[in-house]
């Protein structure tokens, strides 16, 4: 399998990352339906 990467001169970046972040949103006290916030964070264990 061959790749078509374009020449460097045309590239405007060096490097892409791709990954994934897994966001827990939390209502609070009240209930996911009526909550007009959620406190947000990441829920992985390896994201540093």
């Amino acid at each position: 399998m061959k790749l078509n990467l374009r020449p460097a001169e045309e590239c405007k970046y060096d490097a892409v990352s791709l990954g994934e972040v897994m966001l827990r949103l939390d209502p609070g006290e009240g209930r996911i339906r009526t909550a007009r916030n959620f406190r947000a964070w990441e829920g992985a264990e390896n994201i540093m």
